[in-house]
Order: structure tokens, then sequence, then C-alpha cells
């Protein structure tokens, strides 16, 4: 289980983001799954959950041999504290309405711009991923609007279920801390990880590998004029998708589908699907799209196909399994279409990006995805 690497002084406040109330801390990993602030209604379940998994839990963290109900009301309470004074806070992992584990930030340095990460899975909810996607939504959280430098997870050498968490998210072993925790009359050596924010993305990183698999490379990246065929390229690739779709409404989105903006000669196409994978042997068999595996295993409720290949493409498909995200991509195309000045200046970040980024795609993307993400919600301003 990832550990705090000791305590980090909560300075310079004035730099930070207010994290926000209890109820609004809440993060939807699945369509069964969210990490949500803890309650101290929850503190009964929470201690159950850590007594039927004290053998496995004892053995990596120095509270949990001793833990009593009375230890799990002060420990939620903390976390109340903790959130209120703005250092970071503890999220319950919630699998179908029951408490299964605990993921969360130790302190924030504001001063240092600085985090780390700690969490445990009860045994029956672990090598399903859902950890993995817990502690990748914190570390998009600390990063992307906390706006950190750095986010560090210490594991246990020997303990090679939590540290395979850091390592399938790309972050960097710095080293090994020498019988930095004291578990029982057990010394443990400390696995050192950090992310920081200038690193590439886990995305970026997974596209790659995927390329170099395929033995291929991005085509630059490449803004033309709006092109009044690209509707027509939409409809007649919905059509012939549609079948391999059980019917799914396919909608286009992006800049081709904004009437007069210039953009990447790529049509977007977007669908809501109840099984996000499903579709996808039928997609890539029967209508030769490209599935690219590595950068797949990145996301969270989507999955991404390209046409004809990852590294020349056409067309892009894009599966999403909850309403929300396909409001949330549909409202982005739809204020392009009618707010004429965030087109005018939504091109002209496009350009300065894809002069900038002309033979990275990755980082072209990765780069506006924040200026997307201010205006793909009904309250953006």
């Amino acid at each position: 289980m990832g550990r705090r690497p000791g305590s980090q002084a909560n300075t310079n406040l004035a730099l930070s983001t207010p994290i926000g109330s209890p109820r609004a801390l809440r993060f939807e990993l699945s369509k069964t799954c969210c990490l949500r602030a803890l309650e101290e209604a929850d503190a009964r379940e929470l201690y159950s959950v850590v007594d039927a998994n004290r053998d496995q839990l004892a053995r990596w963290m120095p509270w949990a041999s001793g833990q009593t109900l009375d230890d799990t009301v002060a420990f939620i309470r903390r976390t109340r504290d903790q959130l209120a004074n703005n250092d970071g806070f503890q999220t319950a992992v919630v699998e179908d309405g029951h408490i299964v584990g605990v993921v969360g930030f130790h302190a924030v340095s504001w001063e240092h711009r600085s985090t780390s990460l700690g969490y445990w899975l009860a045994a029956p909810a672990q090598g399903q991923g859902t950890m993995t996607r817990a502690v990748r939504t914190l570390v998009d959280h600390a990063i992307g609007t906390w706006r950190l430098h750095r986010v560090e997870i210490r594991a246990a050498v020997e303990n090679a279920r939590s540290r395979a968490i850091p390592e399938r998210l790309g972050f960097t072993r710095e080293g090994v801390a020498r019988e930095a925790e004291r578990v029982g009359e057990r010394y443990l050596d400390l696995a050192v990880y950090a992310m920081l924010a200038e690193e590439p993305s886990e995305g970026h990183r997974s596209a790659a590998e995927d390329l170099a698999r395929a033995g291929g490379s991005n085509a630059p990246v490449e803004i033309v004029e709006y092109d009044p065929v690209w509707p027509t390229l939409y409809e007649s690739e919905r059509e012939r998708l549609k079948p391999l779709l059980g019917g799914a409404e396919i909608h286009h989105f992006g800049s081709t589908a904004a009437p007069g903006l210039a953009a990447k000669p790529v049509i977007d196409m977007i669908a809501l699907v109840p099984d996000l994978d499903a579709p996808i042997a039928a997609l890539v068999v029967s209508a030769g799209y490209q599935f690219p595996k590595a950068f797949n295993a990145t996301l969270a409720h989507r999955r991404f196909l390209c046409y004809p290949t990852a590294a020349h493409r056409t067309h892009h498909l894009h599966l999403v399994d909850t309403q929300e995200e396909l409001d949330r991509r549909l409202s982005f195309r739809d204020r392009l279409r009618t707010d004429p000045a965030l087109a005018a200046e939504y091109t002209r970040l496009k350009r300065a990006l894809a002069q900038r980024y002309r033979h990275d795609r990755e980082a072209y993307t990765d780069a506006k995805a924040e200026f997307i993400k201010r205006w793909s919600t009904p309250t953006a301003r």
C-alpha cells in the first residue's frame, strides 16, 4: 500500500486552489465505483473492512494491527480537518455502494507545489484495476487542477501489488529509502516514486508505445481551413459504423463539426454505448479501425479507435459509457458552433500549438486539454 514520506508543511496557502466542501468531493471511476469524502457515519463500515483485511494490511501499514473503532472515528475526523484546512483530502473507494478501501493525499506543500499519495484496498476488490484508476484520478487532480509540480508515492519494496500502481502509471522510481518505516518489529525499505508536472502524460507515453509497436510514427500536426465536405464524410462513416454499434447514435464532434472552423482534417465521432469493450472486435475486424491497446489502458469511461492507422488518421471514434462524458464533449462542440469569439480564440490556440508540437500529436492534444475542459460545462465562462 502506498504511504506518506513524512509530514509536509502547509504553508503559503495564498497560492493554493481551495479544495471545496465534503459534499462536492466526489470522483466517478465507473458506473459502479466512485471516490467520495468520508463521513462519521462511515466509521463502522470502514472499521469492518479494516478488520476483515487486518492480516493483509498489518504487513504494510503501521496503524493496521491495533486499529479500533474509536481509532477509525478519529481518523475520519482528521480527514475532515484536513479537508477544511486545505491540506489535501482522503476518500473512500466505494464499489456497488460499499466501501472497499481508502485513497488520498497525506498533505499538500503549497510552497513547494508537492504532495504524496497513500492507498489501500480490500483483498476481494483487488486485481480489477480499481486502485490504478483511483490513483490516476487523484494524480490528474493534483497536477491538472491544483497545478502541483510533484506527486510522490512510497511503497514497501516487498509489496509488489502496491509498487505496480505507480509503475503502471508511469511514475519514475527515484530510489529506495532504506528501513524508512517501522511496521511491528520490522523496518521496511520503501521504494520512492514520483511524477513531475512537466513529464509526458501517461497517455502520451502509451500512444508512443502503440506507434512504436506498429512500426510507425505520427503524421505531422496540420491545421487546415474548414472543408465543407467534412459533414458528408461524417454522415457516410456514421452509416457504415451504426450496425456495428447496435444502432447507438453516433455524433460528430470536435473542430470538424463546427462550420467554418479550421481544424486537423480528422473526423471525430462519439457514441454512448452500454458496454465499452463489446463493439471493439467488430470495429477492428469489420470496419478496419485500429485499437491502440496501451493508450486505451490509460482511459476511464472511454475507448478510442482510429482509422485507417494510428499514424495517419482520417477518423477517430470515441466510445463512452456515461451520459456525462457524452454531454461534456458535445457541449464544447455546441459552444464552438454558436460563439464566434470562442471559435476564433480556439483557432489561434490550435495554430500556435500545431507549430510548437508539429511532430508530437499527443503533446498537441495535451496542451489544449485545459482550454477544452474550461469550456465544456454549461456554466463555463
